[in-house]
Order: C-alpha cells, then sequence, then structure tokens
C-alpha cells in the first residue's frame, strides 16, 4: 500500500530544489531558521525522522559509546520522534509537548507497548 506514495515521493519534482533550500536555510541565522521551522511545523501532531547511524561500535577516549539516542526538538510539532540506528540497535527519542499532549505518560506508555509488540514479532519462537 505504501509503494505508490513512496514512488510518488521519490519522482516529486520539488525534490531537485530541496538542496537548494537546505543550503540557503544553512546560511541564515539560526533565530531566522527556528523560526520559519517552527511556523512550518505549526499545527503539525507527530513529526517522525529516520538517521540511520554508524553500523560499527565507536569509541569516545577509548571508551565504547553505549548508545546513541535521537533528540528530535518540537519545533512545533505536538510530538517529534527521532529514530536512530547504532552498532545494530535501534534507539528512539521521543519529545512531547505537554500543552499539546494531554496525558504525556499514557502516549509514552502506548510508544512502549507498540515497541514491545514489534520486537516480540521479530523474536524467534521458543524451541
Amino acid at each position: 500500500q505504501l509503494h505508490p506514495i513512496l514512488a510518488q515521493a521519490r519522482n516529486e519534482p520539488a525534490r531537485g530544489l530541496s538542496d537548494l533550500v537546505y543550503r540557503t536555510l544553512n546560511v541564515l541565522p539560526r533565530a531566522v531558521t527556528t523560526s520559519i521551522a517552527g511556523g512550518m511545523m505549526k499545527g503539525v501532531d507527530v513529526a517522525a525522522t529516520n538517521v540511520p547511524g554508524p553500523p560499527i561500535p565507536l569509541y569516545l577516549s577509548g571508551a565504547k559509546v553505549l548508545a546513541l539516542v535521537p533528540f528530535a526538538p518540537k519545533a512545533g510539532a505536538a510530538v517529534n520522534i527521532g529514530l536512530m540506528t547504532y552498532d545494530g540497535t535501534c534507539f528512539v527519542g521521543i519529545n512531547i509537548d505537554r500543552a499539546a499532549v494531554e496525558d504525556p505518560e499514557e502516549l509514552t506508555q502506548c510508544f512502549a507497548d507498540a515497541f514491545a509488540e514489534v520486537v516480540e514479532v521479530g523474536e524467534p519462537p521458543a524451541t
């Protein structure tokens, strides 16, 4: 079901402009880009991003990095979710606007339950 939607997104003519827009935003002062991004995200309930991380272990001053947890700023969205893979593990960071989400603890529990279901499906059957 998603294939036609993703194919359309990949072939979107405006996609070629994204590099130009990104480079332009990158040279503007941070306050301006933050304001623009916040304005674009007004009314967005959930924003999600997936960032592929390094597939190998990293070390900092000789100590192995155990986790790379993404932080996705709200930037106007009620909930912003970042997913990052690192060394064979998937890490998720969830940033919730408490003014927009009535019960953030319940939402967090829903995410935890859903992730547990996904993990359970991927586990091999017990022998």
